[in-house]
């Protein structure tokens, strides 16, 4: 096994395992040899994951990670300063009560009543289970999105995101508003409410919701189309 360290001048022996490299952006990412027959002295970045040692090529691995790295991401929105610097204590002490070593933290976001933060972390890989199960409960008292992820270079590079629309990418109940538009809010919020209070199911609702709304004209769907609330970072998210 070789060790290599940014882009600089290195030297490695030939090897048929694997090769660790911390890039210059910080990310460790874990490098399976696509041939090793010779090495040379200077590490080149040929994109896309790849890295060269002469006539050496190393590609990352997906989904494979340093054993013990993680990323958790805290997340919640409307919360003034003091109450974010709360929960960063808070986190701060629940990782010092389960050992667990803090790498690095940095703010995901600037605006100031959004706590959305990523900490890197590193624990035994045994103890996952249990700190994803820590981490739940802290979700849960705080009332904060809470996400652990093993630390991988695929979780850095991200092909494709789903996601609910109604009340998660847009900040609106799209049926219910459109039956505001056309006079049958009351009614359709009745539909609503009884799904969610659990007495009817789901696509029993939904069936309802949209039979209300039949024969309602294009003007009037283009016009609450132009009045869609976005979730905050919705649009530079998809940008």
């Amino acid at each position: 096994m070789a060790f290599i360290s940014g882009f600089g001048s290195t030297r490695a022996s030939p090897c048929n395992g694997s090769v660790l490299c911390t890039t210059g952006f910080r990310r460790r990412v874990c490098l399976r040899p696509v041939s090793c027959t010779s090495v040379g002295e200077n590490v080149n970045d040929k994109g896309n994951g790849a890295y060269a040692l002469r006539d050496v090529s190393f590609r990352a691995k997906k989904g494979s990670a340093l054993d013990g790295d993680y990323a958790a991401t805290l997340l919640e929105l409307g919360v003034d300063q003091d109450s974010q610097e709360r929960v960063l204590m808070d986190f701060s002490e629940l990782l010092r009560s389960l050992s667990i070593e803090t790498r690095s933290m940095r703010r995901l976001s600037n605006k100031p009543d959004t706590l959305s933060v990523e900490i890197n972390l590193t624990f035994n890989p045994e103890d996952e289970e249990t700190t994803r199960q820590a981490f739940r409960e802290f979700s849960d008292t705080n009332g904060v999105d809470c996400v652990l992820q093993k630390d991988t270079a695929q979780r850095r590079m991200k092909r494709l995101a789903m996601f609910d629309l109604d009340s998660t990418l847009i900040q609106m109940e799209t049926a219910d508003t459109i039956a505001r538009h056309v006079g049958k809010g009351e009614e359709c919020a009745v539909i609503t409410q009884r799904a969610m209070n659990g007495e009817i199911r789901f696509e029993d609702s939904l069936f309802q919701r949209v039979r209300l709304l039949k024969g309602v004209d294009v003007e009037a769907l283009d016009s609450v189309k132009q009045k869609v609330p976005y979730t905050a970072g919705a649009q530079r998210l998809m940008r």
